[in-house]
């Protein structure tokens, strides 16, 4: 048996997210390696076959650090990095950083009193004069800082400057299950696909069913968003309204195996979110997913999509993610104006694979690969 590794995964299967993908990777892959993998998770989350679960977590620091200080782990990795406060208690504690986890955490002390109504509204002053400075006085407590971007290290390192030596950026992986043969739709229609949860306007789907309204008389398209939350009805109506009905399906969650088949028969994938002060899109797995399948996709600037898309060879950005240059830029695509490579695609997300993902993970916490 090799290392003994906690994992604290709190956004853990059966969630549905790049968080709750990005942990199970790393489980299987660290299982697969020979160590003896303790994956620290919620009630509600799902064991992974060969590795201990401890299901523990519930998103309050006050409940949760007492039960991971009662466990001795040669190594700890916090995929949340609110839990870098573990390292007050244990060393060798590890976190990553993916962005809104440290700009707008969810993993808190949860206080009664921030529960009162109207409190929530004031979340980001709250978060800037309380637990930044509890998050300040322990970081440098741990040994080591992953963000997931170039991106997400230049925010975190605004509010944290003084940890520079501890930051090491790994971008996620991909599933080397979407690896696959692309298989376009021979009837000449132009097949579009987004993949997002439909619970925070920042992922932009209006913007871009807007953007294909503008362009429904011209072109034969259809567009699949993959995805699920509160956002749908309106959404749904946003459709009715453009007159896409029977072009635009917003088909909820689907199956393993019916979404790797919309990756590899989609044209091109879009996602083309926005970003605030408080809400970012720190990488997007999702774009290497469309590659690893021979797909294309439009992204957006401004972001952590820059260290996962590769203009002109995986796909293209927009500047600035308003109606106006999605119509642009799907136009353009439609016109032929850009052209992919699908053997290119495919190679740019080799280096992504999650078995060398989870290598550099290792390498970085002194950790020998496979034993």
């Amino acid at each position: 048996m090799g290392r003994k590794i906690g994992v604290i995964a709190v956004d853990f299967f059966p969630e549905i997210g790049g968080m709750e993908n990005y942990a199970a990777q790393l489980v299987e892959n660290f299982r697969d390696r020979g160590h003896d993998v303790h994956l620290f998770i919620k009630a509600t989350g799902e064991p992974v076959p060969g590795v201990t679960a401890h299901k523990v977590l519930t998103k309050d620091l006050n409940h949760d650090l007492p039960q991971l200080i009662g466990h001795d782990m040669d190594v700890w990795l916090g995929i949340n990095s609110s839990y870098s406060m573990l390292a007050r208690h244990k060393p060798n504690v590890y976190v990553c950083a993916h962005g809104n986890d440290f700009l707008s955490p969810w993993v808190t002390y949860e206080l009664p009193w921030l529960h009162q109504r109207g409190i929530w509204r004031l979340r980001p002053q709250i978060e800037k004069t309380i637990f930044r400075p509890v998050r300040r006085k322990h970081l440098p407590k741990v040994t080591g800082i992953f963000p997931n971007s170039e991106f997400t290290r230049d925010r975190f390192l605004k509010m944290f400057p003084e940890l520079e030596p501890k930051v090491h950026v790994i971008n996620p992986g991909v599933d080397p299950s979407f690896f696959q043969e692309h298989e376009s739709a021979p009837n000449g229609t132009f097949s579009l696909m987004s993949v997002a949860r439909l619970t925070n306007p920042r992922k932009n789907i209006g913007s871009v069913i807007k953007a294909l309204a503008f362009l429904k008389n011209d072109y034969s398209f259809e567009y699949t968003v993959i995805g699920d939350g509160m956002m749908r009805p309106a959404l749904e109506e946003l459709v009715m309204e453009s007159g896409l009905q029977g072009r635009v399906h917003i088909k909820g969650r689907v199956a393993f195996d019916e979404l790797k088949q919309c990756y590899r028969s989609a044209d091109l994938f879009v996602l083309v979110p926005y970003t605030t002060s408080v809400d970012v899109e720190g990488f997007g797995m999702v774009y290497l997913e469309a590659n690893a399948s021979g797909t294309p996709v439009l992204a957006s600037r401004g972001n952590g999509s820059s260290s996962a898309v590769k203009e002109g060879v995986s796909g293209i950005f927009v500047d600035e993610p308003n109606v106006e240059n999605c119509r642009r830029r799907l136009r353009q695509f439609f016109d032929g104006e850009v052209r992919f490579d699908r053997a290119a695609v495919v190679a740019h997300a080799e280096p992504f694979r999650w078995s060398r993902i989870a290598d550099r993970f290792l390498e970085h916490m002194g950790v020998n690969g496979k034993i």
